[in-house]
């Protein structure tokens, strides 16, 4: 089994996201993708598609096309995506945009730990920053026309535009499943970075292809500044190439999971560092 991906479930949906990729090289466009229970469906049901099922031995996919007719060269794909994933291969990059919103304050038993938490702990943060060199972030807030900054107690409501480039062949199962455990993590930076939590959008999607461009320069940018707060790097992505990486970021990024679990059920418990 390739080493770069030891987790069977992981290396089922590369598996089934190279399938997709190459399948266009044959003409085959499967632009839908779904699962159900030990299956993977790609292209739509009612159409022509292709079903691939759970099995327990290399390369733990089996192909089955809905046209029998076309079952060779099926087999001819799936082989090639078996051969780009025993080498490790992502085959590129996928962009995912989305955006988080500052979560209101809510009037409740702990109303006023609430307030003074966030009177205290809040913190402007405006224009791009990174985290890592794969996550893109751009602040900006929601300014009132009457908003005035030597009256106002709490800042505009924070806006952050996500940007993720996930390695994948194509958007499909891998690439999501990644980018939604990144956002997660991303969003609980946010909350531990502006001092207010910031809600998790309903689903995430490709970038447009659109600002594609734009994303690959701001990634190499060196005048984007890595996300900080107090003066102190939040990017607890990086480590990974450190020794014992894997379990520095396993440790930092349950710390502010909890810290952004307890923001948002408005705890009078939690301070700010």
């Amino acid at each position: 089994m390739s080493s770069i991906l030891p987790d069977i479930h992981a290396r089922r949906m590369l598996l089934a996201d190279w399938f997709a990729c190459l399948a266009r090289d044959f003409g085959i466009d499967l632009k839908q993708y779904g699962k159900s229970g030990d299956t993977f469906t790609l292209g739509a049901p009612n159409e022509f598609h292709i079903t691939a099922h759970f099995i327990d031995t290399p390369p733990f996919l089996r192909f089955v096309s809905s046209d029998t007719a076309k079952q060779e060269v099926v087999d001819s794909i799936s082989r090639q995506a078996a051969f780009h994933v025993e080498r490790g291969d992502f085959g590129g990059t996928v962009w995912y945009s989305t955006i988080l919103h500052e979560t209101e304050l809510k009037i409740s038993p702990s109303f006023m730990g609430s307030f003074f938490e966030r009177l205290v702990g809040q913190t402007r943060v405006l224009g791009w920053r990174r985290l890592g060199s794969n996550i893109l972030l751009e602040f900006t807030e929601d300014i009132p026309a009457d908003w005035d900054k030597k009256k106002a107690l709490f800042a505009p409501k924070a806006i952050v535009h996500v940007h993720i480039a996930t390695p994948a062949p194509c958007a499909g199962h891998f690439s999501s499943h990644v980018v939604h455990n990144v956002l997660e993590t991303v969003a609980a930076i946010c909350t531990f970075a502006l001092g207010r939590s910031t809600a998790l959008p309903p689903s995430l999607f490709p970038s447009k292809s659109d600002i594609l461009t734009q994303l690959a320069k701001r990634q190499i940018d060196r005048e984007i500044l890595t996300l900080a707060r107090k003066h102190v790097s939040l990017d607890i992505f990086s480590p990974f190439a450190i020794p014992d990486g894997l379990e520095l970021f396993t440790r930092m990024r349950a710390a502010l999971l909890t810290f952004d679990a307890a923001v948002r059920q408005e705890s009078n418990l939690l301070r700010l560092a």
